[in-house]
């Protein structure tokens, strides 16, 4: 739609051509004309058409624009309307031809993720009628996704990182592998939290979960190391430095864990002072640090009896057929 100024009928009318754009502007695009308190938040004061106005050209026409003397004038008077085809154009994603749709989203109704689950679904019941078509979200979802995916790459590289310093300070894989098993027993913990608590698992409590990954293996480590420690001795069997193991350093891994989730506690329940950007990330911790500490104390002794176990069985095996 070309609109062609009368600018002879502007001029005697006292109006502007800026003047004329900006009130079409506003009627059709919209326009922040200020903003008001609501609720002790600035929200900005957005002026347009309805919808149904502005889709029709004849609520266009019968727009009304205010001259110097406060006079509202048709739009009609000072414009003739032209229809004519547009330029074509043809938009581009990844070398592929493509239609991009937007769309404002309510929080408090739906979320993007959501949102785009119900296209997705939508789309899979007709995608065998347009084969040569797919589907690609963008905006918030491209962002969440590029944000998971650098967040799992931290995690396994933080992972990484806590298993090689292991494998350093003890001289061996199994003793940091029995460790390490103990950060999927903390997940386990932050999985059952967050269900039982009805919150998402967001960026925050992800950032939880990766140094929760380095928090946890704090028990292990502390069992491991006596365990190694009385092994060296040979005064014991196995099965006695496990047991005796287990008790003598239960009230260290207790205090080294519960210290943690005590400090915890206030900031994840909102005791003393309520911070929801945090809390997601202080559940995670918490609630990890409970579970994997219990399960450490039930796990680690039986997972190393275990691997001693294979490691002779292995051994022997070697050495009869050597012989």
């Amino acid at each position: 739609m070309i609109l062609d100024a009368n600018y002879d009928q502007l001029a005697r009318l006292g109006l502007t051509l800026d003047e004329l754009g900006q009130n079409v502007r506003m009627a059709i695009a919209g326009m922040d004309v200020g903003d008001i308190n609501l609720n002790n938040r600035e929200v900005d004061y957005f002026m347009r058409l309805e919808e149904s106005d502005r889709d029709s050209l004849d609520s266009l026409r019968r727009l009304q624009i205010p001259d110097n003397q406060g006079n509202l004038i048709n739009l009609s008077k000072v414009t003739d309307f032209k229809l004519q085809k547009g330029s074509p154009q043809v938009k581009r994603y990844d070398g592929k031809r493509a239609r991009t749709i937007t769309a404002n989203l309510n929080d408090d109704i739906i979320t993007s993720i959501q949102a785009n689950s119900l296209l997705l679904a939508e789309f899979e019941k007709i995608k065998g009628n347009y084969k040569t078509v797919t589907v690609v979200f963008g905006g918030e979802a491209e962002k969440t996704n590029e944000s998971f995916q650098s967040l799992l790459n931290a995690l396994v590289l933080s992972l990484v990182g806590i298993f090689a310093l292991m494998v350093l300070v003890f001289r061996s894989y199994t003793s940091p592998f029995i460790i390490m098993t103990t950060v999927p027993l903390g997940l386990t913990g932050v999985a059952i939290a967050f269900f039982l608590h009805r919150m998402d698992l967001s960026f925050m409590a992800l950032i939880g979960v990766i140094g929760l990954g380095g928090v946890i293996v704090n028990s292990g480590i502390i069992l491991i190391s006596f365990i190694e420690q009385m092994k060296e001795d040979a005064k014991l069997g196995l099965r006695e430095i496990l047991i005796k193991a287990s008790c003598m350093r239960l009230r260290a891994v207790l205090a080294t864990s519960v210290t943690n989730i005590v400090g915890l506690i206030p900031t994840a329940y909102g005791i003393g002072g309520v911070d929801y950007f945090i809390i997601p990330m202080a559940m995670a911790l918490a609630w990890g640090l409970t579970t994997g500490t219990l399960f450490t104390l039930i796990w680690v002794p039986p997972a190393f009896g275990i691997l001693e176990d294979l490691k002779q069985k292995f051994s022997k095996g070697k050495i009869l057929a050597n012989s």
